[in-house]
């Protein structure tokens, strides 16, 4: 496994975690929200790099001789135009800039209104639809890592989540998370 393929098998990983703790009660789990709020954007950033870097190296690294050296990478406000430029995919960037927003606050401020939302609203407006069009062998593994870390996702849980936030979300996802 590539260096770029554990990347992505880790954001999977992250995908996944982030879906179980943003669909049950922090009861349990204190912080889970908050937690998965601060890592969904670590992997929202980490998993759609590397897409691109797997595209070629520059489009991430635009100094990718002394990159290795400087670590500059392209910033996450650069992520959403290039989704589009390279796999003709549209990200809304009012809501990404909103996230960025809330991002700042909770990494600079420690100040996060605690709730799955956003989480959820990445995961299922943005990375799940993109896996299902480009990535479905990547879309199975998350499935996997899903019923690895928690199987009772799969019985409407996950669905009633994303309902009470009006979260959309496809026939594929609404098939695989109902138990109907």
């Amino acid at each position: 496994m590539t260096g770029i393929d554990k990347n992505i098998d880790i954001m999977l990983a992250i995908f996944a975690k982030t879906t179980i703790n943003c669909t049950f009660s922090e009861c349990m789990n204190s912080y889970s929200h908050t937690m998965s709020f601060m890592l969904i954007n670590s992997a929202y950033e980490n998993y759609f790099k590397a897409k691109l870097f797997s595209l070629d190296p520059k489009i991430v690294f635009p100094e990718y001789e002394s990159a290795s050296k400087t670590g500059k990478s392209i910033n996450f406000d650069k992520i959403s135009q290039l989704l589009e430029e390279k796999f003709k995919y549209k990200v809304n960037n009012n809501f990404i800039e909103q996230v960025k927003k809330e991002r700042n606050k909770l990494f600079h401020f420690a100040e996060y209104e605690i709730n799955p939302k956003e989480s959820l609203k990445i995961l299922f407006e943005i990375i799940i639809p993109f896996l299902e069009k480009y990535y479905p062998d990547e879309l199975e593994m998350y499935f996997e890592y899903l019923g690895n870390f928690d199987e009772a996702i799969f019985e409407n849980y996950l669905i009633e989540q994303l309902k009470q936030h009006n979260i959309k979300y496809s026939k594929l996802i609404k098939n695989k998370f109902t138990n109907d």
